[in-house]
C-alpha cells in the first residue's frame, strides 16, 4: 500500500480547541486571567483619560487637550497590543464548554462585558468631543471671517490712504468718503 500525503493517517492531526482538557485548561485559563486584568487595567485608564479630554473640550482647554491626546496614544497602543493576545483567548473560552467553574466563567465574562462597554463608552464620548471641536472650529472660522470683514470696514473709512511706497509714482490707495453721513 502506497502512501500519499493525502493519506490522512499520515496527516498531523487538526488543530483543536482547548475544550475539556484539564491540561489545556490550566494552561490558557490562568494566560485568560491575566490578559484580561491588563486589558481593563488599560481600558479604564483609556476611560478616565477619555472623561478629562472631555472636560478639556468643553472648557477650551487647547493645551490640555493635546496633553491628553498624547498620554491617550500611548494608552491605545497598549490596548492594542495586549488585545492581540487576548482576542484568540476569549474565543478559546467562549468555545469552552467543560473545565471552567461556573463562578469563574461569570467573572471572565463579567469582565469581558465590562471591557465591551468602557471601549463602547470612549467611541461614544469621542463622537461626542470630536461634533463639539467641529462646531468650535466653524464657529471660530465664523468669527474671523467677521473680523476680517470688520477690519475692512473701518480701513475703508479712516480717510484717504497715502500713497503706498511700492505704488507707481504719483498713485494713491483707494479710498471712500461716506458722503451721507
Amino acid at each position: 500500500m502506497s502512501t500519499s500525503p493525502d493519506d490522512t493517517r499520515l496527516r498531523s492531526p487538526a488543530p483543536r480547541s482547548d475544550r475539556g482538557n484539564a491540561a489545556d485548561l490550566s494552561r490558557w485559563l490562568p494566560r485568560l486571567r491575566q490578559t484580561l486584568d491588563e486589558h481593563l487595567e488599560a481600558a479604564r485608564l483609556l476611560h478616565r483619560l477619555s472623561e478629562a479630554q472631555s472636560l478639556a473640550v468643553r472648557a477650551g482647554d487647547a493645551e490640555e487637550i493635546l496633553r491628553l491626546l498624547r498620554e491617550r496614544e500611548s494608552a491605545v497602543a497598549t490596548l492594542a497590543t495586549i488585545n492581540d493576545t487576548l482576542a484568540p483567548l476569549a474565543v478559546t473560552f467562549a468555545a469552552s464548554t467543560v473545565g471552567v467553574e461556573p463562578a469563574e466563567r461569570r467573572r471572565i465574562t463579567t469582565e469581558l462585558e465590562e471591557l465591551e462597554h468602557l471601549i463602547a463608552r470612549v467611541t461614544s464620548r469621542d463622537a461626542e468631543d470630536r461634533a463639539t471641536l467641529e462646531r468650535l472650529r466653524t464657529g471660530l472660522g465664523e468669527q474671523l471671517s467677521a473680523l476680517g470683514t470688520q477690519r475692512g470696514a473701518v480701513s475703508a473709512y479712516a480717510g484717504a490712504p497715502a500713497a503706498r511706497p511700492d505704488a507707481p509714482s504719483g498713485l494713491q490707495a483707494p479710498g471712500f468718503q461716506d458722503r451721507l453721513g
